[in-house]
């Protein structure tokens, strides 16, 4: 066996000695690979499993890995990353650098994970708010599977969907993160034809794929999503300052895009200012985010909660406060109803250690039990929060656009509290807030469930039922 350690095990996946490796000493390297990159990522134990293909899914080659990531109240408490098993035994020249991006690209939603419910991180950080909005209407790679009275279908169409799953910012984020992987195991020390090649490969395959999905959707992606879910949520949430924010850097960051694919296009002879109109007229690629298809089949509020991603806590007491308590720093904005803008996060440094809030609330649902996500390349989907209760249970899940709503009430009081001089003891306010909380079902997991949650690899979805798939109710961020 092998002696791999964090100073060395990267030349290891340099194809020469990779090949040489059985796959036990394969699978003890990757292994090295997840928790030191998970170090260096600062986020919370990753536990490991390799899949195989027990069902003989002729596309099991397609659904390289997985990560979810189990939760208790808001604190994260590990990582769960499945990897297809044939990477242990493959030869072929890209298996280790495959690998190596997809460990990449899995880690990178575990972050995204564990930012996005920090209530530390303020959404004055366009990147944080960005990928906040992306959890409350989170893209499925094979469609958003609108409930119709002949079935389920896709909400555009496929083609449409999944150039939405994969347009969506934590999505591109982590494409991104995994080629970055593969670069950092470039080492002037060691000659790889191998990795070089693989590398301009993939490099070239993500503008082709991005030109296939400018095709589909135009060059406004990000910022259109983005803009699609403040618009289904309350003003008061974010402050119109955070909003510019995020329009903007999502704006950026589909420039950047369009940029890349445009220079290709022309084989590099548009230039800046040319991009630049083409993109602001939406010249080329016509922005599909104007047409009658997506005006008449986007997403409704009624629709809305059963796309909508448990993450950051929203209505928690500390952002209902703190709404209060940043008021001044908006002082003189105006919001759509008319309520003073600046109802954004709590006012507090980043914390770059991620470290979570403790929490005394569990954080548990019983209502997905029995459901697994379709397969998905790569990548991940997320089991969604579906609003009844698999024991047949009156109760439901908040609605997030009640809550909204009733964040926007509590907003409302305050300030006529405020005119009134008659101000709430804060103590006595989140203690009745706490109260008013509705509190999810607990259900105990076993750890037999826990192995059988949903993965993107090869699985008969219709073997498992709800007594089986209990330990989905824990986990976030499934197949990401």
């Amino acid at each position: 066996m092998s002696d791999f350690s964090r100073k060395n095990y990267k030349e290891f996946f340099h194809y020469d000695k990779y090949k040489s490796l059985s796959p036990a000493e394969r699978e003890q390297l990757i292994r090295t690979a997840v928790d030191d990159i998970a170090r260096r990522k600062g986020i919370k134990e990753v536990e490991l499993s390799f899949i195989g293909n027990a069902k003989n899914d002729p596309d099991f080659e397609k659904w390289r890995g997985s990560c979810s990531t189990r939760i208790e109240g808001n604190e994260v408490k590990k990582h769960i990353i499945r990897l297809n098993a044939d990477v242990l035994e493959r030869e072929d020249p890209t298996a280790s650098y495959s690998v190596y991006k997809t460990i990449h690209h899995e880690t990178e939603h575990a972050v995204q994970t564990e930012k996005n419910i920090n209530a530390k991180i303020k959404n004055k950080d366009p990147e944080r708010l960005e990928s906040r909005l992306n959890d409350r209407h989170y893209y499925q790679s094979d469609g958003d599977r609108v409930m119709t009275a002949n079935g389920s279908k896709t909400r555009f169409s496929p083609s449409i969907d999944y150039q939405l799953y994969r347009g969506q910012s934590q999505e591109a984020d982590a494409r991104k993160a995994g080629l970055k992987g593969i670069e950092e195991l470039k080492d002037r020390r060691i000659e790889d034809k191998h990795l070089d090649r693989y590398l301009q490969d993939e490099k070239n395959r993500e503008i082709m794929s991005n030109q296939k999905m400018l095709k589909n959707l135009g060059m406004h992606t990000r910022e259109s999503l983005a803009r699609e879910e403040i618009n289904m949520m309350y003003k008061g949430l974010i402050s119109e300052k955070e909003e510019e924010r995020v329009l903007n850097y999502a704006r950026e960051k589909d420039y950047e895009t369009a940029k890349e694919v445009l220079s290709n296009d022309s084989e590099g002879r548009y230039s800046e200012s040319e991009m630049k109109r083409i993109f602001e007229n939406d010249e080329v690629y016509p922005d599909f985010f104007k047409t009658d298809s997506y005006k008449n089949n986007k997403v409704t509020a009624a629709e809305h909660k059963d796309y909508v991603v448990r993450g950051y806590d929203w209505a928690s007491v500390k952002v209902r406060r703190s709404n209060e308590e940043n008021a001044e720093e908006f002082a003189g904005q105006e919001v759509e109803d008319g309520n003073s803008a600046g109802q954004g996060e709590e006012n507090m440094d980043n914390d770059n250690g991620y470290k979570l809030p403790q929490q005394e609330e569990e954080q548990s649902d019983g209502e997905n039990a029995g459901l697994l996500p379709e397969p998905c390349s790569e990548d991940r989907e997320i089991e969604r929060d579906i609003r009844r209760s698999e024991g047949g249970s009156a109760y439901k899940l908040p609605d997030p656009l009640e809550e909204d709503k009733e964040i926007s009430k509590e907003i409302e009081q305050r300030e006529e509290s405020e005119k009134t001089g008659n101000l709430p003891d804060p103590e006595s306010e989140e203690d009745n807030s706490a109260e008013k909380s509705p509190s999810l079902p607990d259900e105990e997991e076993s750890e037999d469930s826990q192995q059988k949650t949903g993965f993107s690899e090869g699985y008969d979805k219709n073997s498992y039922n709800g007594t089986e798939e209990n330990g989905m109710n824990n986990e976030y961020g499934q197949n990401r």
